[in-house]
């Protein structure tokens, strides 16, 4: 013997699939096109190129000043500029301890006439704040492992 389906679940299906079809993503998405396509336009001309985030590792972007320093153990690793918001960033891994590296910086932005101020964070952390002329950044010290250190140096943020 053959069920046919009540008129209430015939209806109820209906109002599921009008419900599933109300919820799709085509007018989300309508929408988050148009806001792109608007931001686009506002600021970039006709006919330009896309503004860039540049990915790389192994050397200091071209965005930091030639002499800033480096620890001569210094292995850089990943790099990022984003030309459209004026921003850098690389990180360093340095065979050395936390507060040797501290050091290290202070002593050397300081040579090289830079304005900085040290913090120590409660999660262990040192933040040392810099800046000269034009150019102005922090660097996250931070104890990777025994004599080994990481420090996320930043420009422009």
């Amino acid at each position: 013997m053959r069920h046919k389906p009540s008129t209430a679940m015939r209806r109820l299906v209906v109002v599921l699939v009008l419900v599933a079809a109300a919820c799709s993503g085509s007018v989300t998405a309508t929408t988050a096109t148009t806001a792109v396509a608007s931001a686009n336009s506002s600021t970039m001309a006709p006919g330009s190129a896309a503004p860039q985030i540049l990915f790389g590792s192994g050397e200091m972007p071209p965005t930091f000043p030639d002499d800033f320093p480096i620890p001569d153990s210094a292995k850089i690793g990943s790099t990022m500029v984003d030309d459209t918001n004026g921003r850098s960033e690389m990180i360093l891994r340095v065979a050395a301890a936390q507060d040797t590296l501290v050091v290290f910086y202070n002593q050397n932005l300081e040579q090289l006439g830079y304005a900085f101020s040290n913090e120590l964070r409660t999660d262990g952390q040192a933040v040392v704040t810099f800046s000269r002329d034009d150019v102005s950044g922090t660097i996250l010290v931070r104890e990777a492992a025994t004599d080994l250190s990481e420090a996320i140096v930043r420009i422009g943020f």
